[in-house]
């Protein structure tokens, strides 16, 4: 499977700066059968131009797509799937990095379990409050993720895969990617989480997001609910519900918390409302090297 081409899909809407971060850390990896489809949606000033005079020597590898109008985020990773011409796909935001090694060491699980829907690994999660790894590695099903989107902001997936499900859903405000990831498993059984760091989320930076943006997360979370809860068991829907509580900055009861939430989510939840009320991190990463 290794000598297979990975098609990485970039959406990015007026940030050239931190778009040629992200470039960049593909450009560096290990693994060189790549190609690049950066999915312009409709920034104020081209990203293309910029690109060619960043990157001159992989004008091949580079390809960009341009829509004439912002469709957002998922329109774009759509348009990018539509273009992809490698056997293997993979997703990056343009604000966040890969390390080195991830197309490598992704590949190398996918040669060993090319049963797997899909593969991932843990990441690093920079904030402004805090930096947090985020270490959850290990095997992962439809129903196991319908508890809590345990998988990350990105995974390796074979581009026929998301084709024939349809790709990413447009019509949910927040929630995609976990949509995304338990729709590839509902359909092709069990994935993998390699328990080491292979991407950078960065949050530290003022840009815009829909994490930033309550009202839209609630109404995407919400919409997500809606559309899975016939799968859910009861527990899972009173636990997804619990949740929202939280998505909508409303305190949540220790009733509530002895009720709705099993008791092996005790901790993370607890943590979780300790990040509401202090806004800093309990658990803090190590700063980057480099």
């Amino acid at each position: 499977m290794k000598g297979e081409l990975v098609s990485v899909v970039i959406p990015t809407h007026n940030r050239p700066e931190l778009l040629g971060r992200a470039v960049a850390s593909v450009v560096r990896q290990t693994y060189t059968e790549w190609e690049i489809i950066v999915v312009d949606d409709g920034s104020k000033e081209a990203a293309e131009p910029a690109l060619r005079s960043t990157f001159p020597d992989y004008e091949k590898q580079i390809r960009v797509v341009r829509h004439n109008q912002p469709r957002g985020a998922c329109a774009a990773r759509n348009t990018g799937v539509e273009h992809a011409k490698g056997f293997w796909l993979s997703f990056l935001d343009d604000d966040d990095e890969y390390t080195e090694e991830r197309l490598s060491r992704l590949l190398e699980v996918m040669e060993l379990r090319p049963d797997y829907a899909f593969v991932c690994s843990d990441y690093l999660d920079l904030r402004l409050n805090g930096n947090r790894l985020s270490q959850k590695g290990g095997e992962m099903d439809a129903e196991r993720v319908l508890w809590s989107n345990i998988t990350t902001p990105s995974v390796l997936t074979v581009t026929n895969y998301v084709r024939a499900i349809g790709g990413w859903d447009e019509s949910l405000s927040a929630a995609q990617d976990h949509d995304l990831y338990l729709r590839l498993l509902i359909h092709y059984g069990t994935a993998y989480r390699i328990p080491e760091v292979l991407y950078i989320y960065h949050q530290e930076h003022l840009g815009p997001r829909i994490t930033n943006n309550p009202q839209k997360k609630f109404r995407g979370y919400f919409e997500f609910y809606l559309k899975h809860k016939a799968r859910m068991s009861k527990q899972q829907r009173a636990y997804y519900l619990y949740k929202l509580l939280g998505v909508q900055g409303k305190s949540r009861r220790l009733f509530q918390h002895l009720f709705w939430v099993p008791r092996r989510f005790f901790p993370s939840e607890i943590n979780n409302i300790l990040l509401e009320k202090t806004k800093l991190y309990r658990w803090l990463g190590p700063s980057r090297s480099k």
